[in-house]
């Protein structure tokens, strides 16, 4: 605490002596620029950006550091977080950043499990875009505006009251940006497909400089790079969504004891090749409390009145509670929300593979690799299975290498959570071990696929290794076109870039 200190009253006086300067220009401003130093760089900004540059001694600042949902990234501290509540703020911030050869992290919500994809260390800054988050229905109602900052759970709350919905994530404290750039699993999948098939405008600072509006009709290219992109090609804005009138949905978690687990994953394939308006995801989780596996399916059907037979089949099997009922979208997503907590600890991992037939030979897996870790009482493993439809799929418009004809295919998204930061490197090692077992099974079963979803890759994973070497092209085109100087892969090493 005491060093912290010190450092702030370093940042502070440097700001006081850029500040007599009397600068008035970005120009002016980049002409004192000097070394690549964080603390030279947060002066500057804050002088250009006058109580918009949060030092770590502000309470501003720290409040910030609490919304990340890894421990991990909260844990890093910048040289000072750059609060932008307009895209005219990020260019100059960006322009002072480029000239000065300064490293930084972008983040919206935080949700990343990847140490320094939205957080940075004391050399860095960190581009903060949670003070961007408003929501504004276009006056006819068929669109909205969303800044990249909102959460999920108040976008929801704010539409409801218009009788509307978007494809959003389902769990409340996610950001809007990061979800719809990492492409976005939303319950209107089988409708709209991945959430950022949906957008249809963005708002964007380039790495160029430049403040752009894209769509399918300006910009085509880069409208085109940015869906699943996780921002590989700038600072996102704002994000034009289509709505559509929803009141409630039919939705809720069922829980089911080990004996049923069978009959689980045989009802949820029936559920994934019905592609109707019912959908689920089948969550397994085993906690150092607790002592045994929870089975979870969550369902929600955006049609009240189900009547999918598979969906049914789901309620049918013998449970231990049920609570499936008539809810909002964001009722839902405060659920999901609380079993979801901000600031553990976290591991993070995901595989795509190619049909139903590996899952029973995956929860056997994670069932015996329980077996193999030390648990403390705050410690879990979860692991979720996840459906892409045909319908999903056949909605695409974005690079991934997902062929809808094959559908349906399966995420499988795996977690560790933990307190200890003692057990950092053992749990990652476990982690990445339990990977490449998993690959190597499925790689000679022809059953692992080559995607990677973006919102859930570890660090050691890649997005766009599977892309297709046309849409790789076309990626690596609007890269040189929009980001000439490569200022991203310069200056932001905590995302994957083309």
């Amino acid at each position: 605490m005491f060093a912290r200190a010190v450092i702030s009253t370093i940042f502070l006086v440097a700001a006081q002596v850029i500040h007599t300067f009397a600068l008035r220009s970005v120009q002016d401003v980049l002409l004192y620029s000097g070394t690549r130093d964080g603390v030279e760089s947060c002066a500057i900004l804050a002088r250009q950006l006058p109580k918009q540059v949060f030092f770590p001694s502000d309470e501003g600042y720290m409040q910030r550091q609490t919304q990340y949902w890894s421990g991990q990234q909260a844990e890093l501290f910048s040289a000072c977080r750059v609060m932008a509540t307009r895209a005219e703020d990020v260019k100059p911030a960006l322009e002072i950043l480029s000239t000065r050869n300064q490293t930084f992290a972008v983040v919206a919500g935080g949700h990343s499990s990847v140490i320094g994809a939205s957080s940075a260390g004391d050399e860095s800054i960190v581009l903060d875009l949670s003070f961007l988050n408003n929501v504004v229905v276009e006056p006819d109602g068929e669109s909205v505006w969303i800044g990249p900052g909102a959460r999920w759970g108040d976008v929801y709350a704010l539409l409801e009251m218009k009788g509307l919905a978007v494809p959003g994530a389902r769990v409340a404290h996610v950001g809007v940006g990061g979800f719809v750039l990492g492409g976005g699993i939303s319950w209107f999948a089988n409708l709209f497909g991945w959430a950022c098939d949906s957008v249809d405008g963005f708002e964007v600072v380039t790495p160029g400089l430049e403040i752009l509006e894209v769509n399918a009709l300006r910009h085509e290219d880069l409208f085109w790079a940015l869906k699943g992109s996780l921002g590989a090609f700038g600072v996102v804005t704002r994000v034009r969504l289509p709505t559509v009138r929803c009141k409630e949905v039919l939705a809720g978690a069922i829980e089911y004891p080990d004996e049923a687990v069978e009959d689980l994953l045989d009802a949820f394939d029936a559920l994934s090749e019905e592609d109707g308006t019912g959908q689920s995801y089948l969550s397994f989780s085993w906690t150092g409390v607790t002592k045994r596996m929870s089975n979870i399916a969550y369902l929600v059907d955006m049609d009240t009145e189900s009547t999918s037979p598979a969906f049914e089949r789901l309620t049918k099997i013998p449970n231990i509670h049920n609570g499936l009922q008539k809810q909002t979208l964001k009722t839902s997503a405060d659920e999901i929300s609380a079993e979801n907590p901000l600031g553990h600890r976290r591991s993070k991992f995901t595989l795509t593979v190619n049909s139903d037939q590996p899952l029973r030979w995956i929860y056997q897996k994670f069932v015996d690799f329980i077996k193999t870790l030390g648990f403390a009482p705050d410690d879990l493993l979860r692991f979720t299975f996840q459906p892409l439809t045909l319908s999903h799929l056949q909605a695409q418009k974005n690079f991934f290498p997902l062929i809808p004809g094959s559908a349906p295919f399966y995420i499988i998204s795996v977690e560790m959570w933990w307190i200890d930061s003692d057990k950092d490197d053992y749990f990652e090692v476990q982690m990445k071990n339990l990977a490449e077992e998993l690959e190597n099974w499925l790689r000679a079963r022809s059953e692992l696929h080559d995607f990677v979803y973006p919102n859930y890759a570890a660090k050691w994973q890649d997005p766009f290794h599977g892309v297709e070497k046309k849409n790789r092209i076309a990626l690596e085109r609007a890269k040189r076109r929009y980001d000439p100087g490569n200022m991203w892969r310069r200056l932001v090493p905590g995302m994957w870039h083309v």
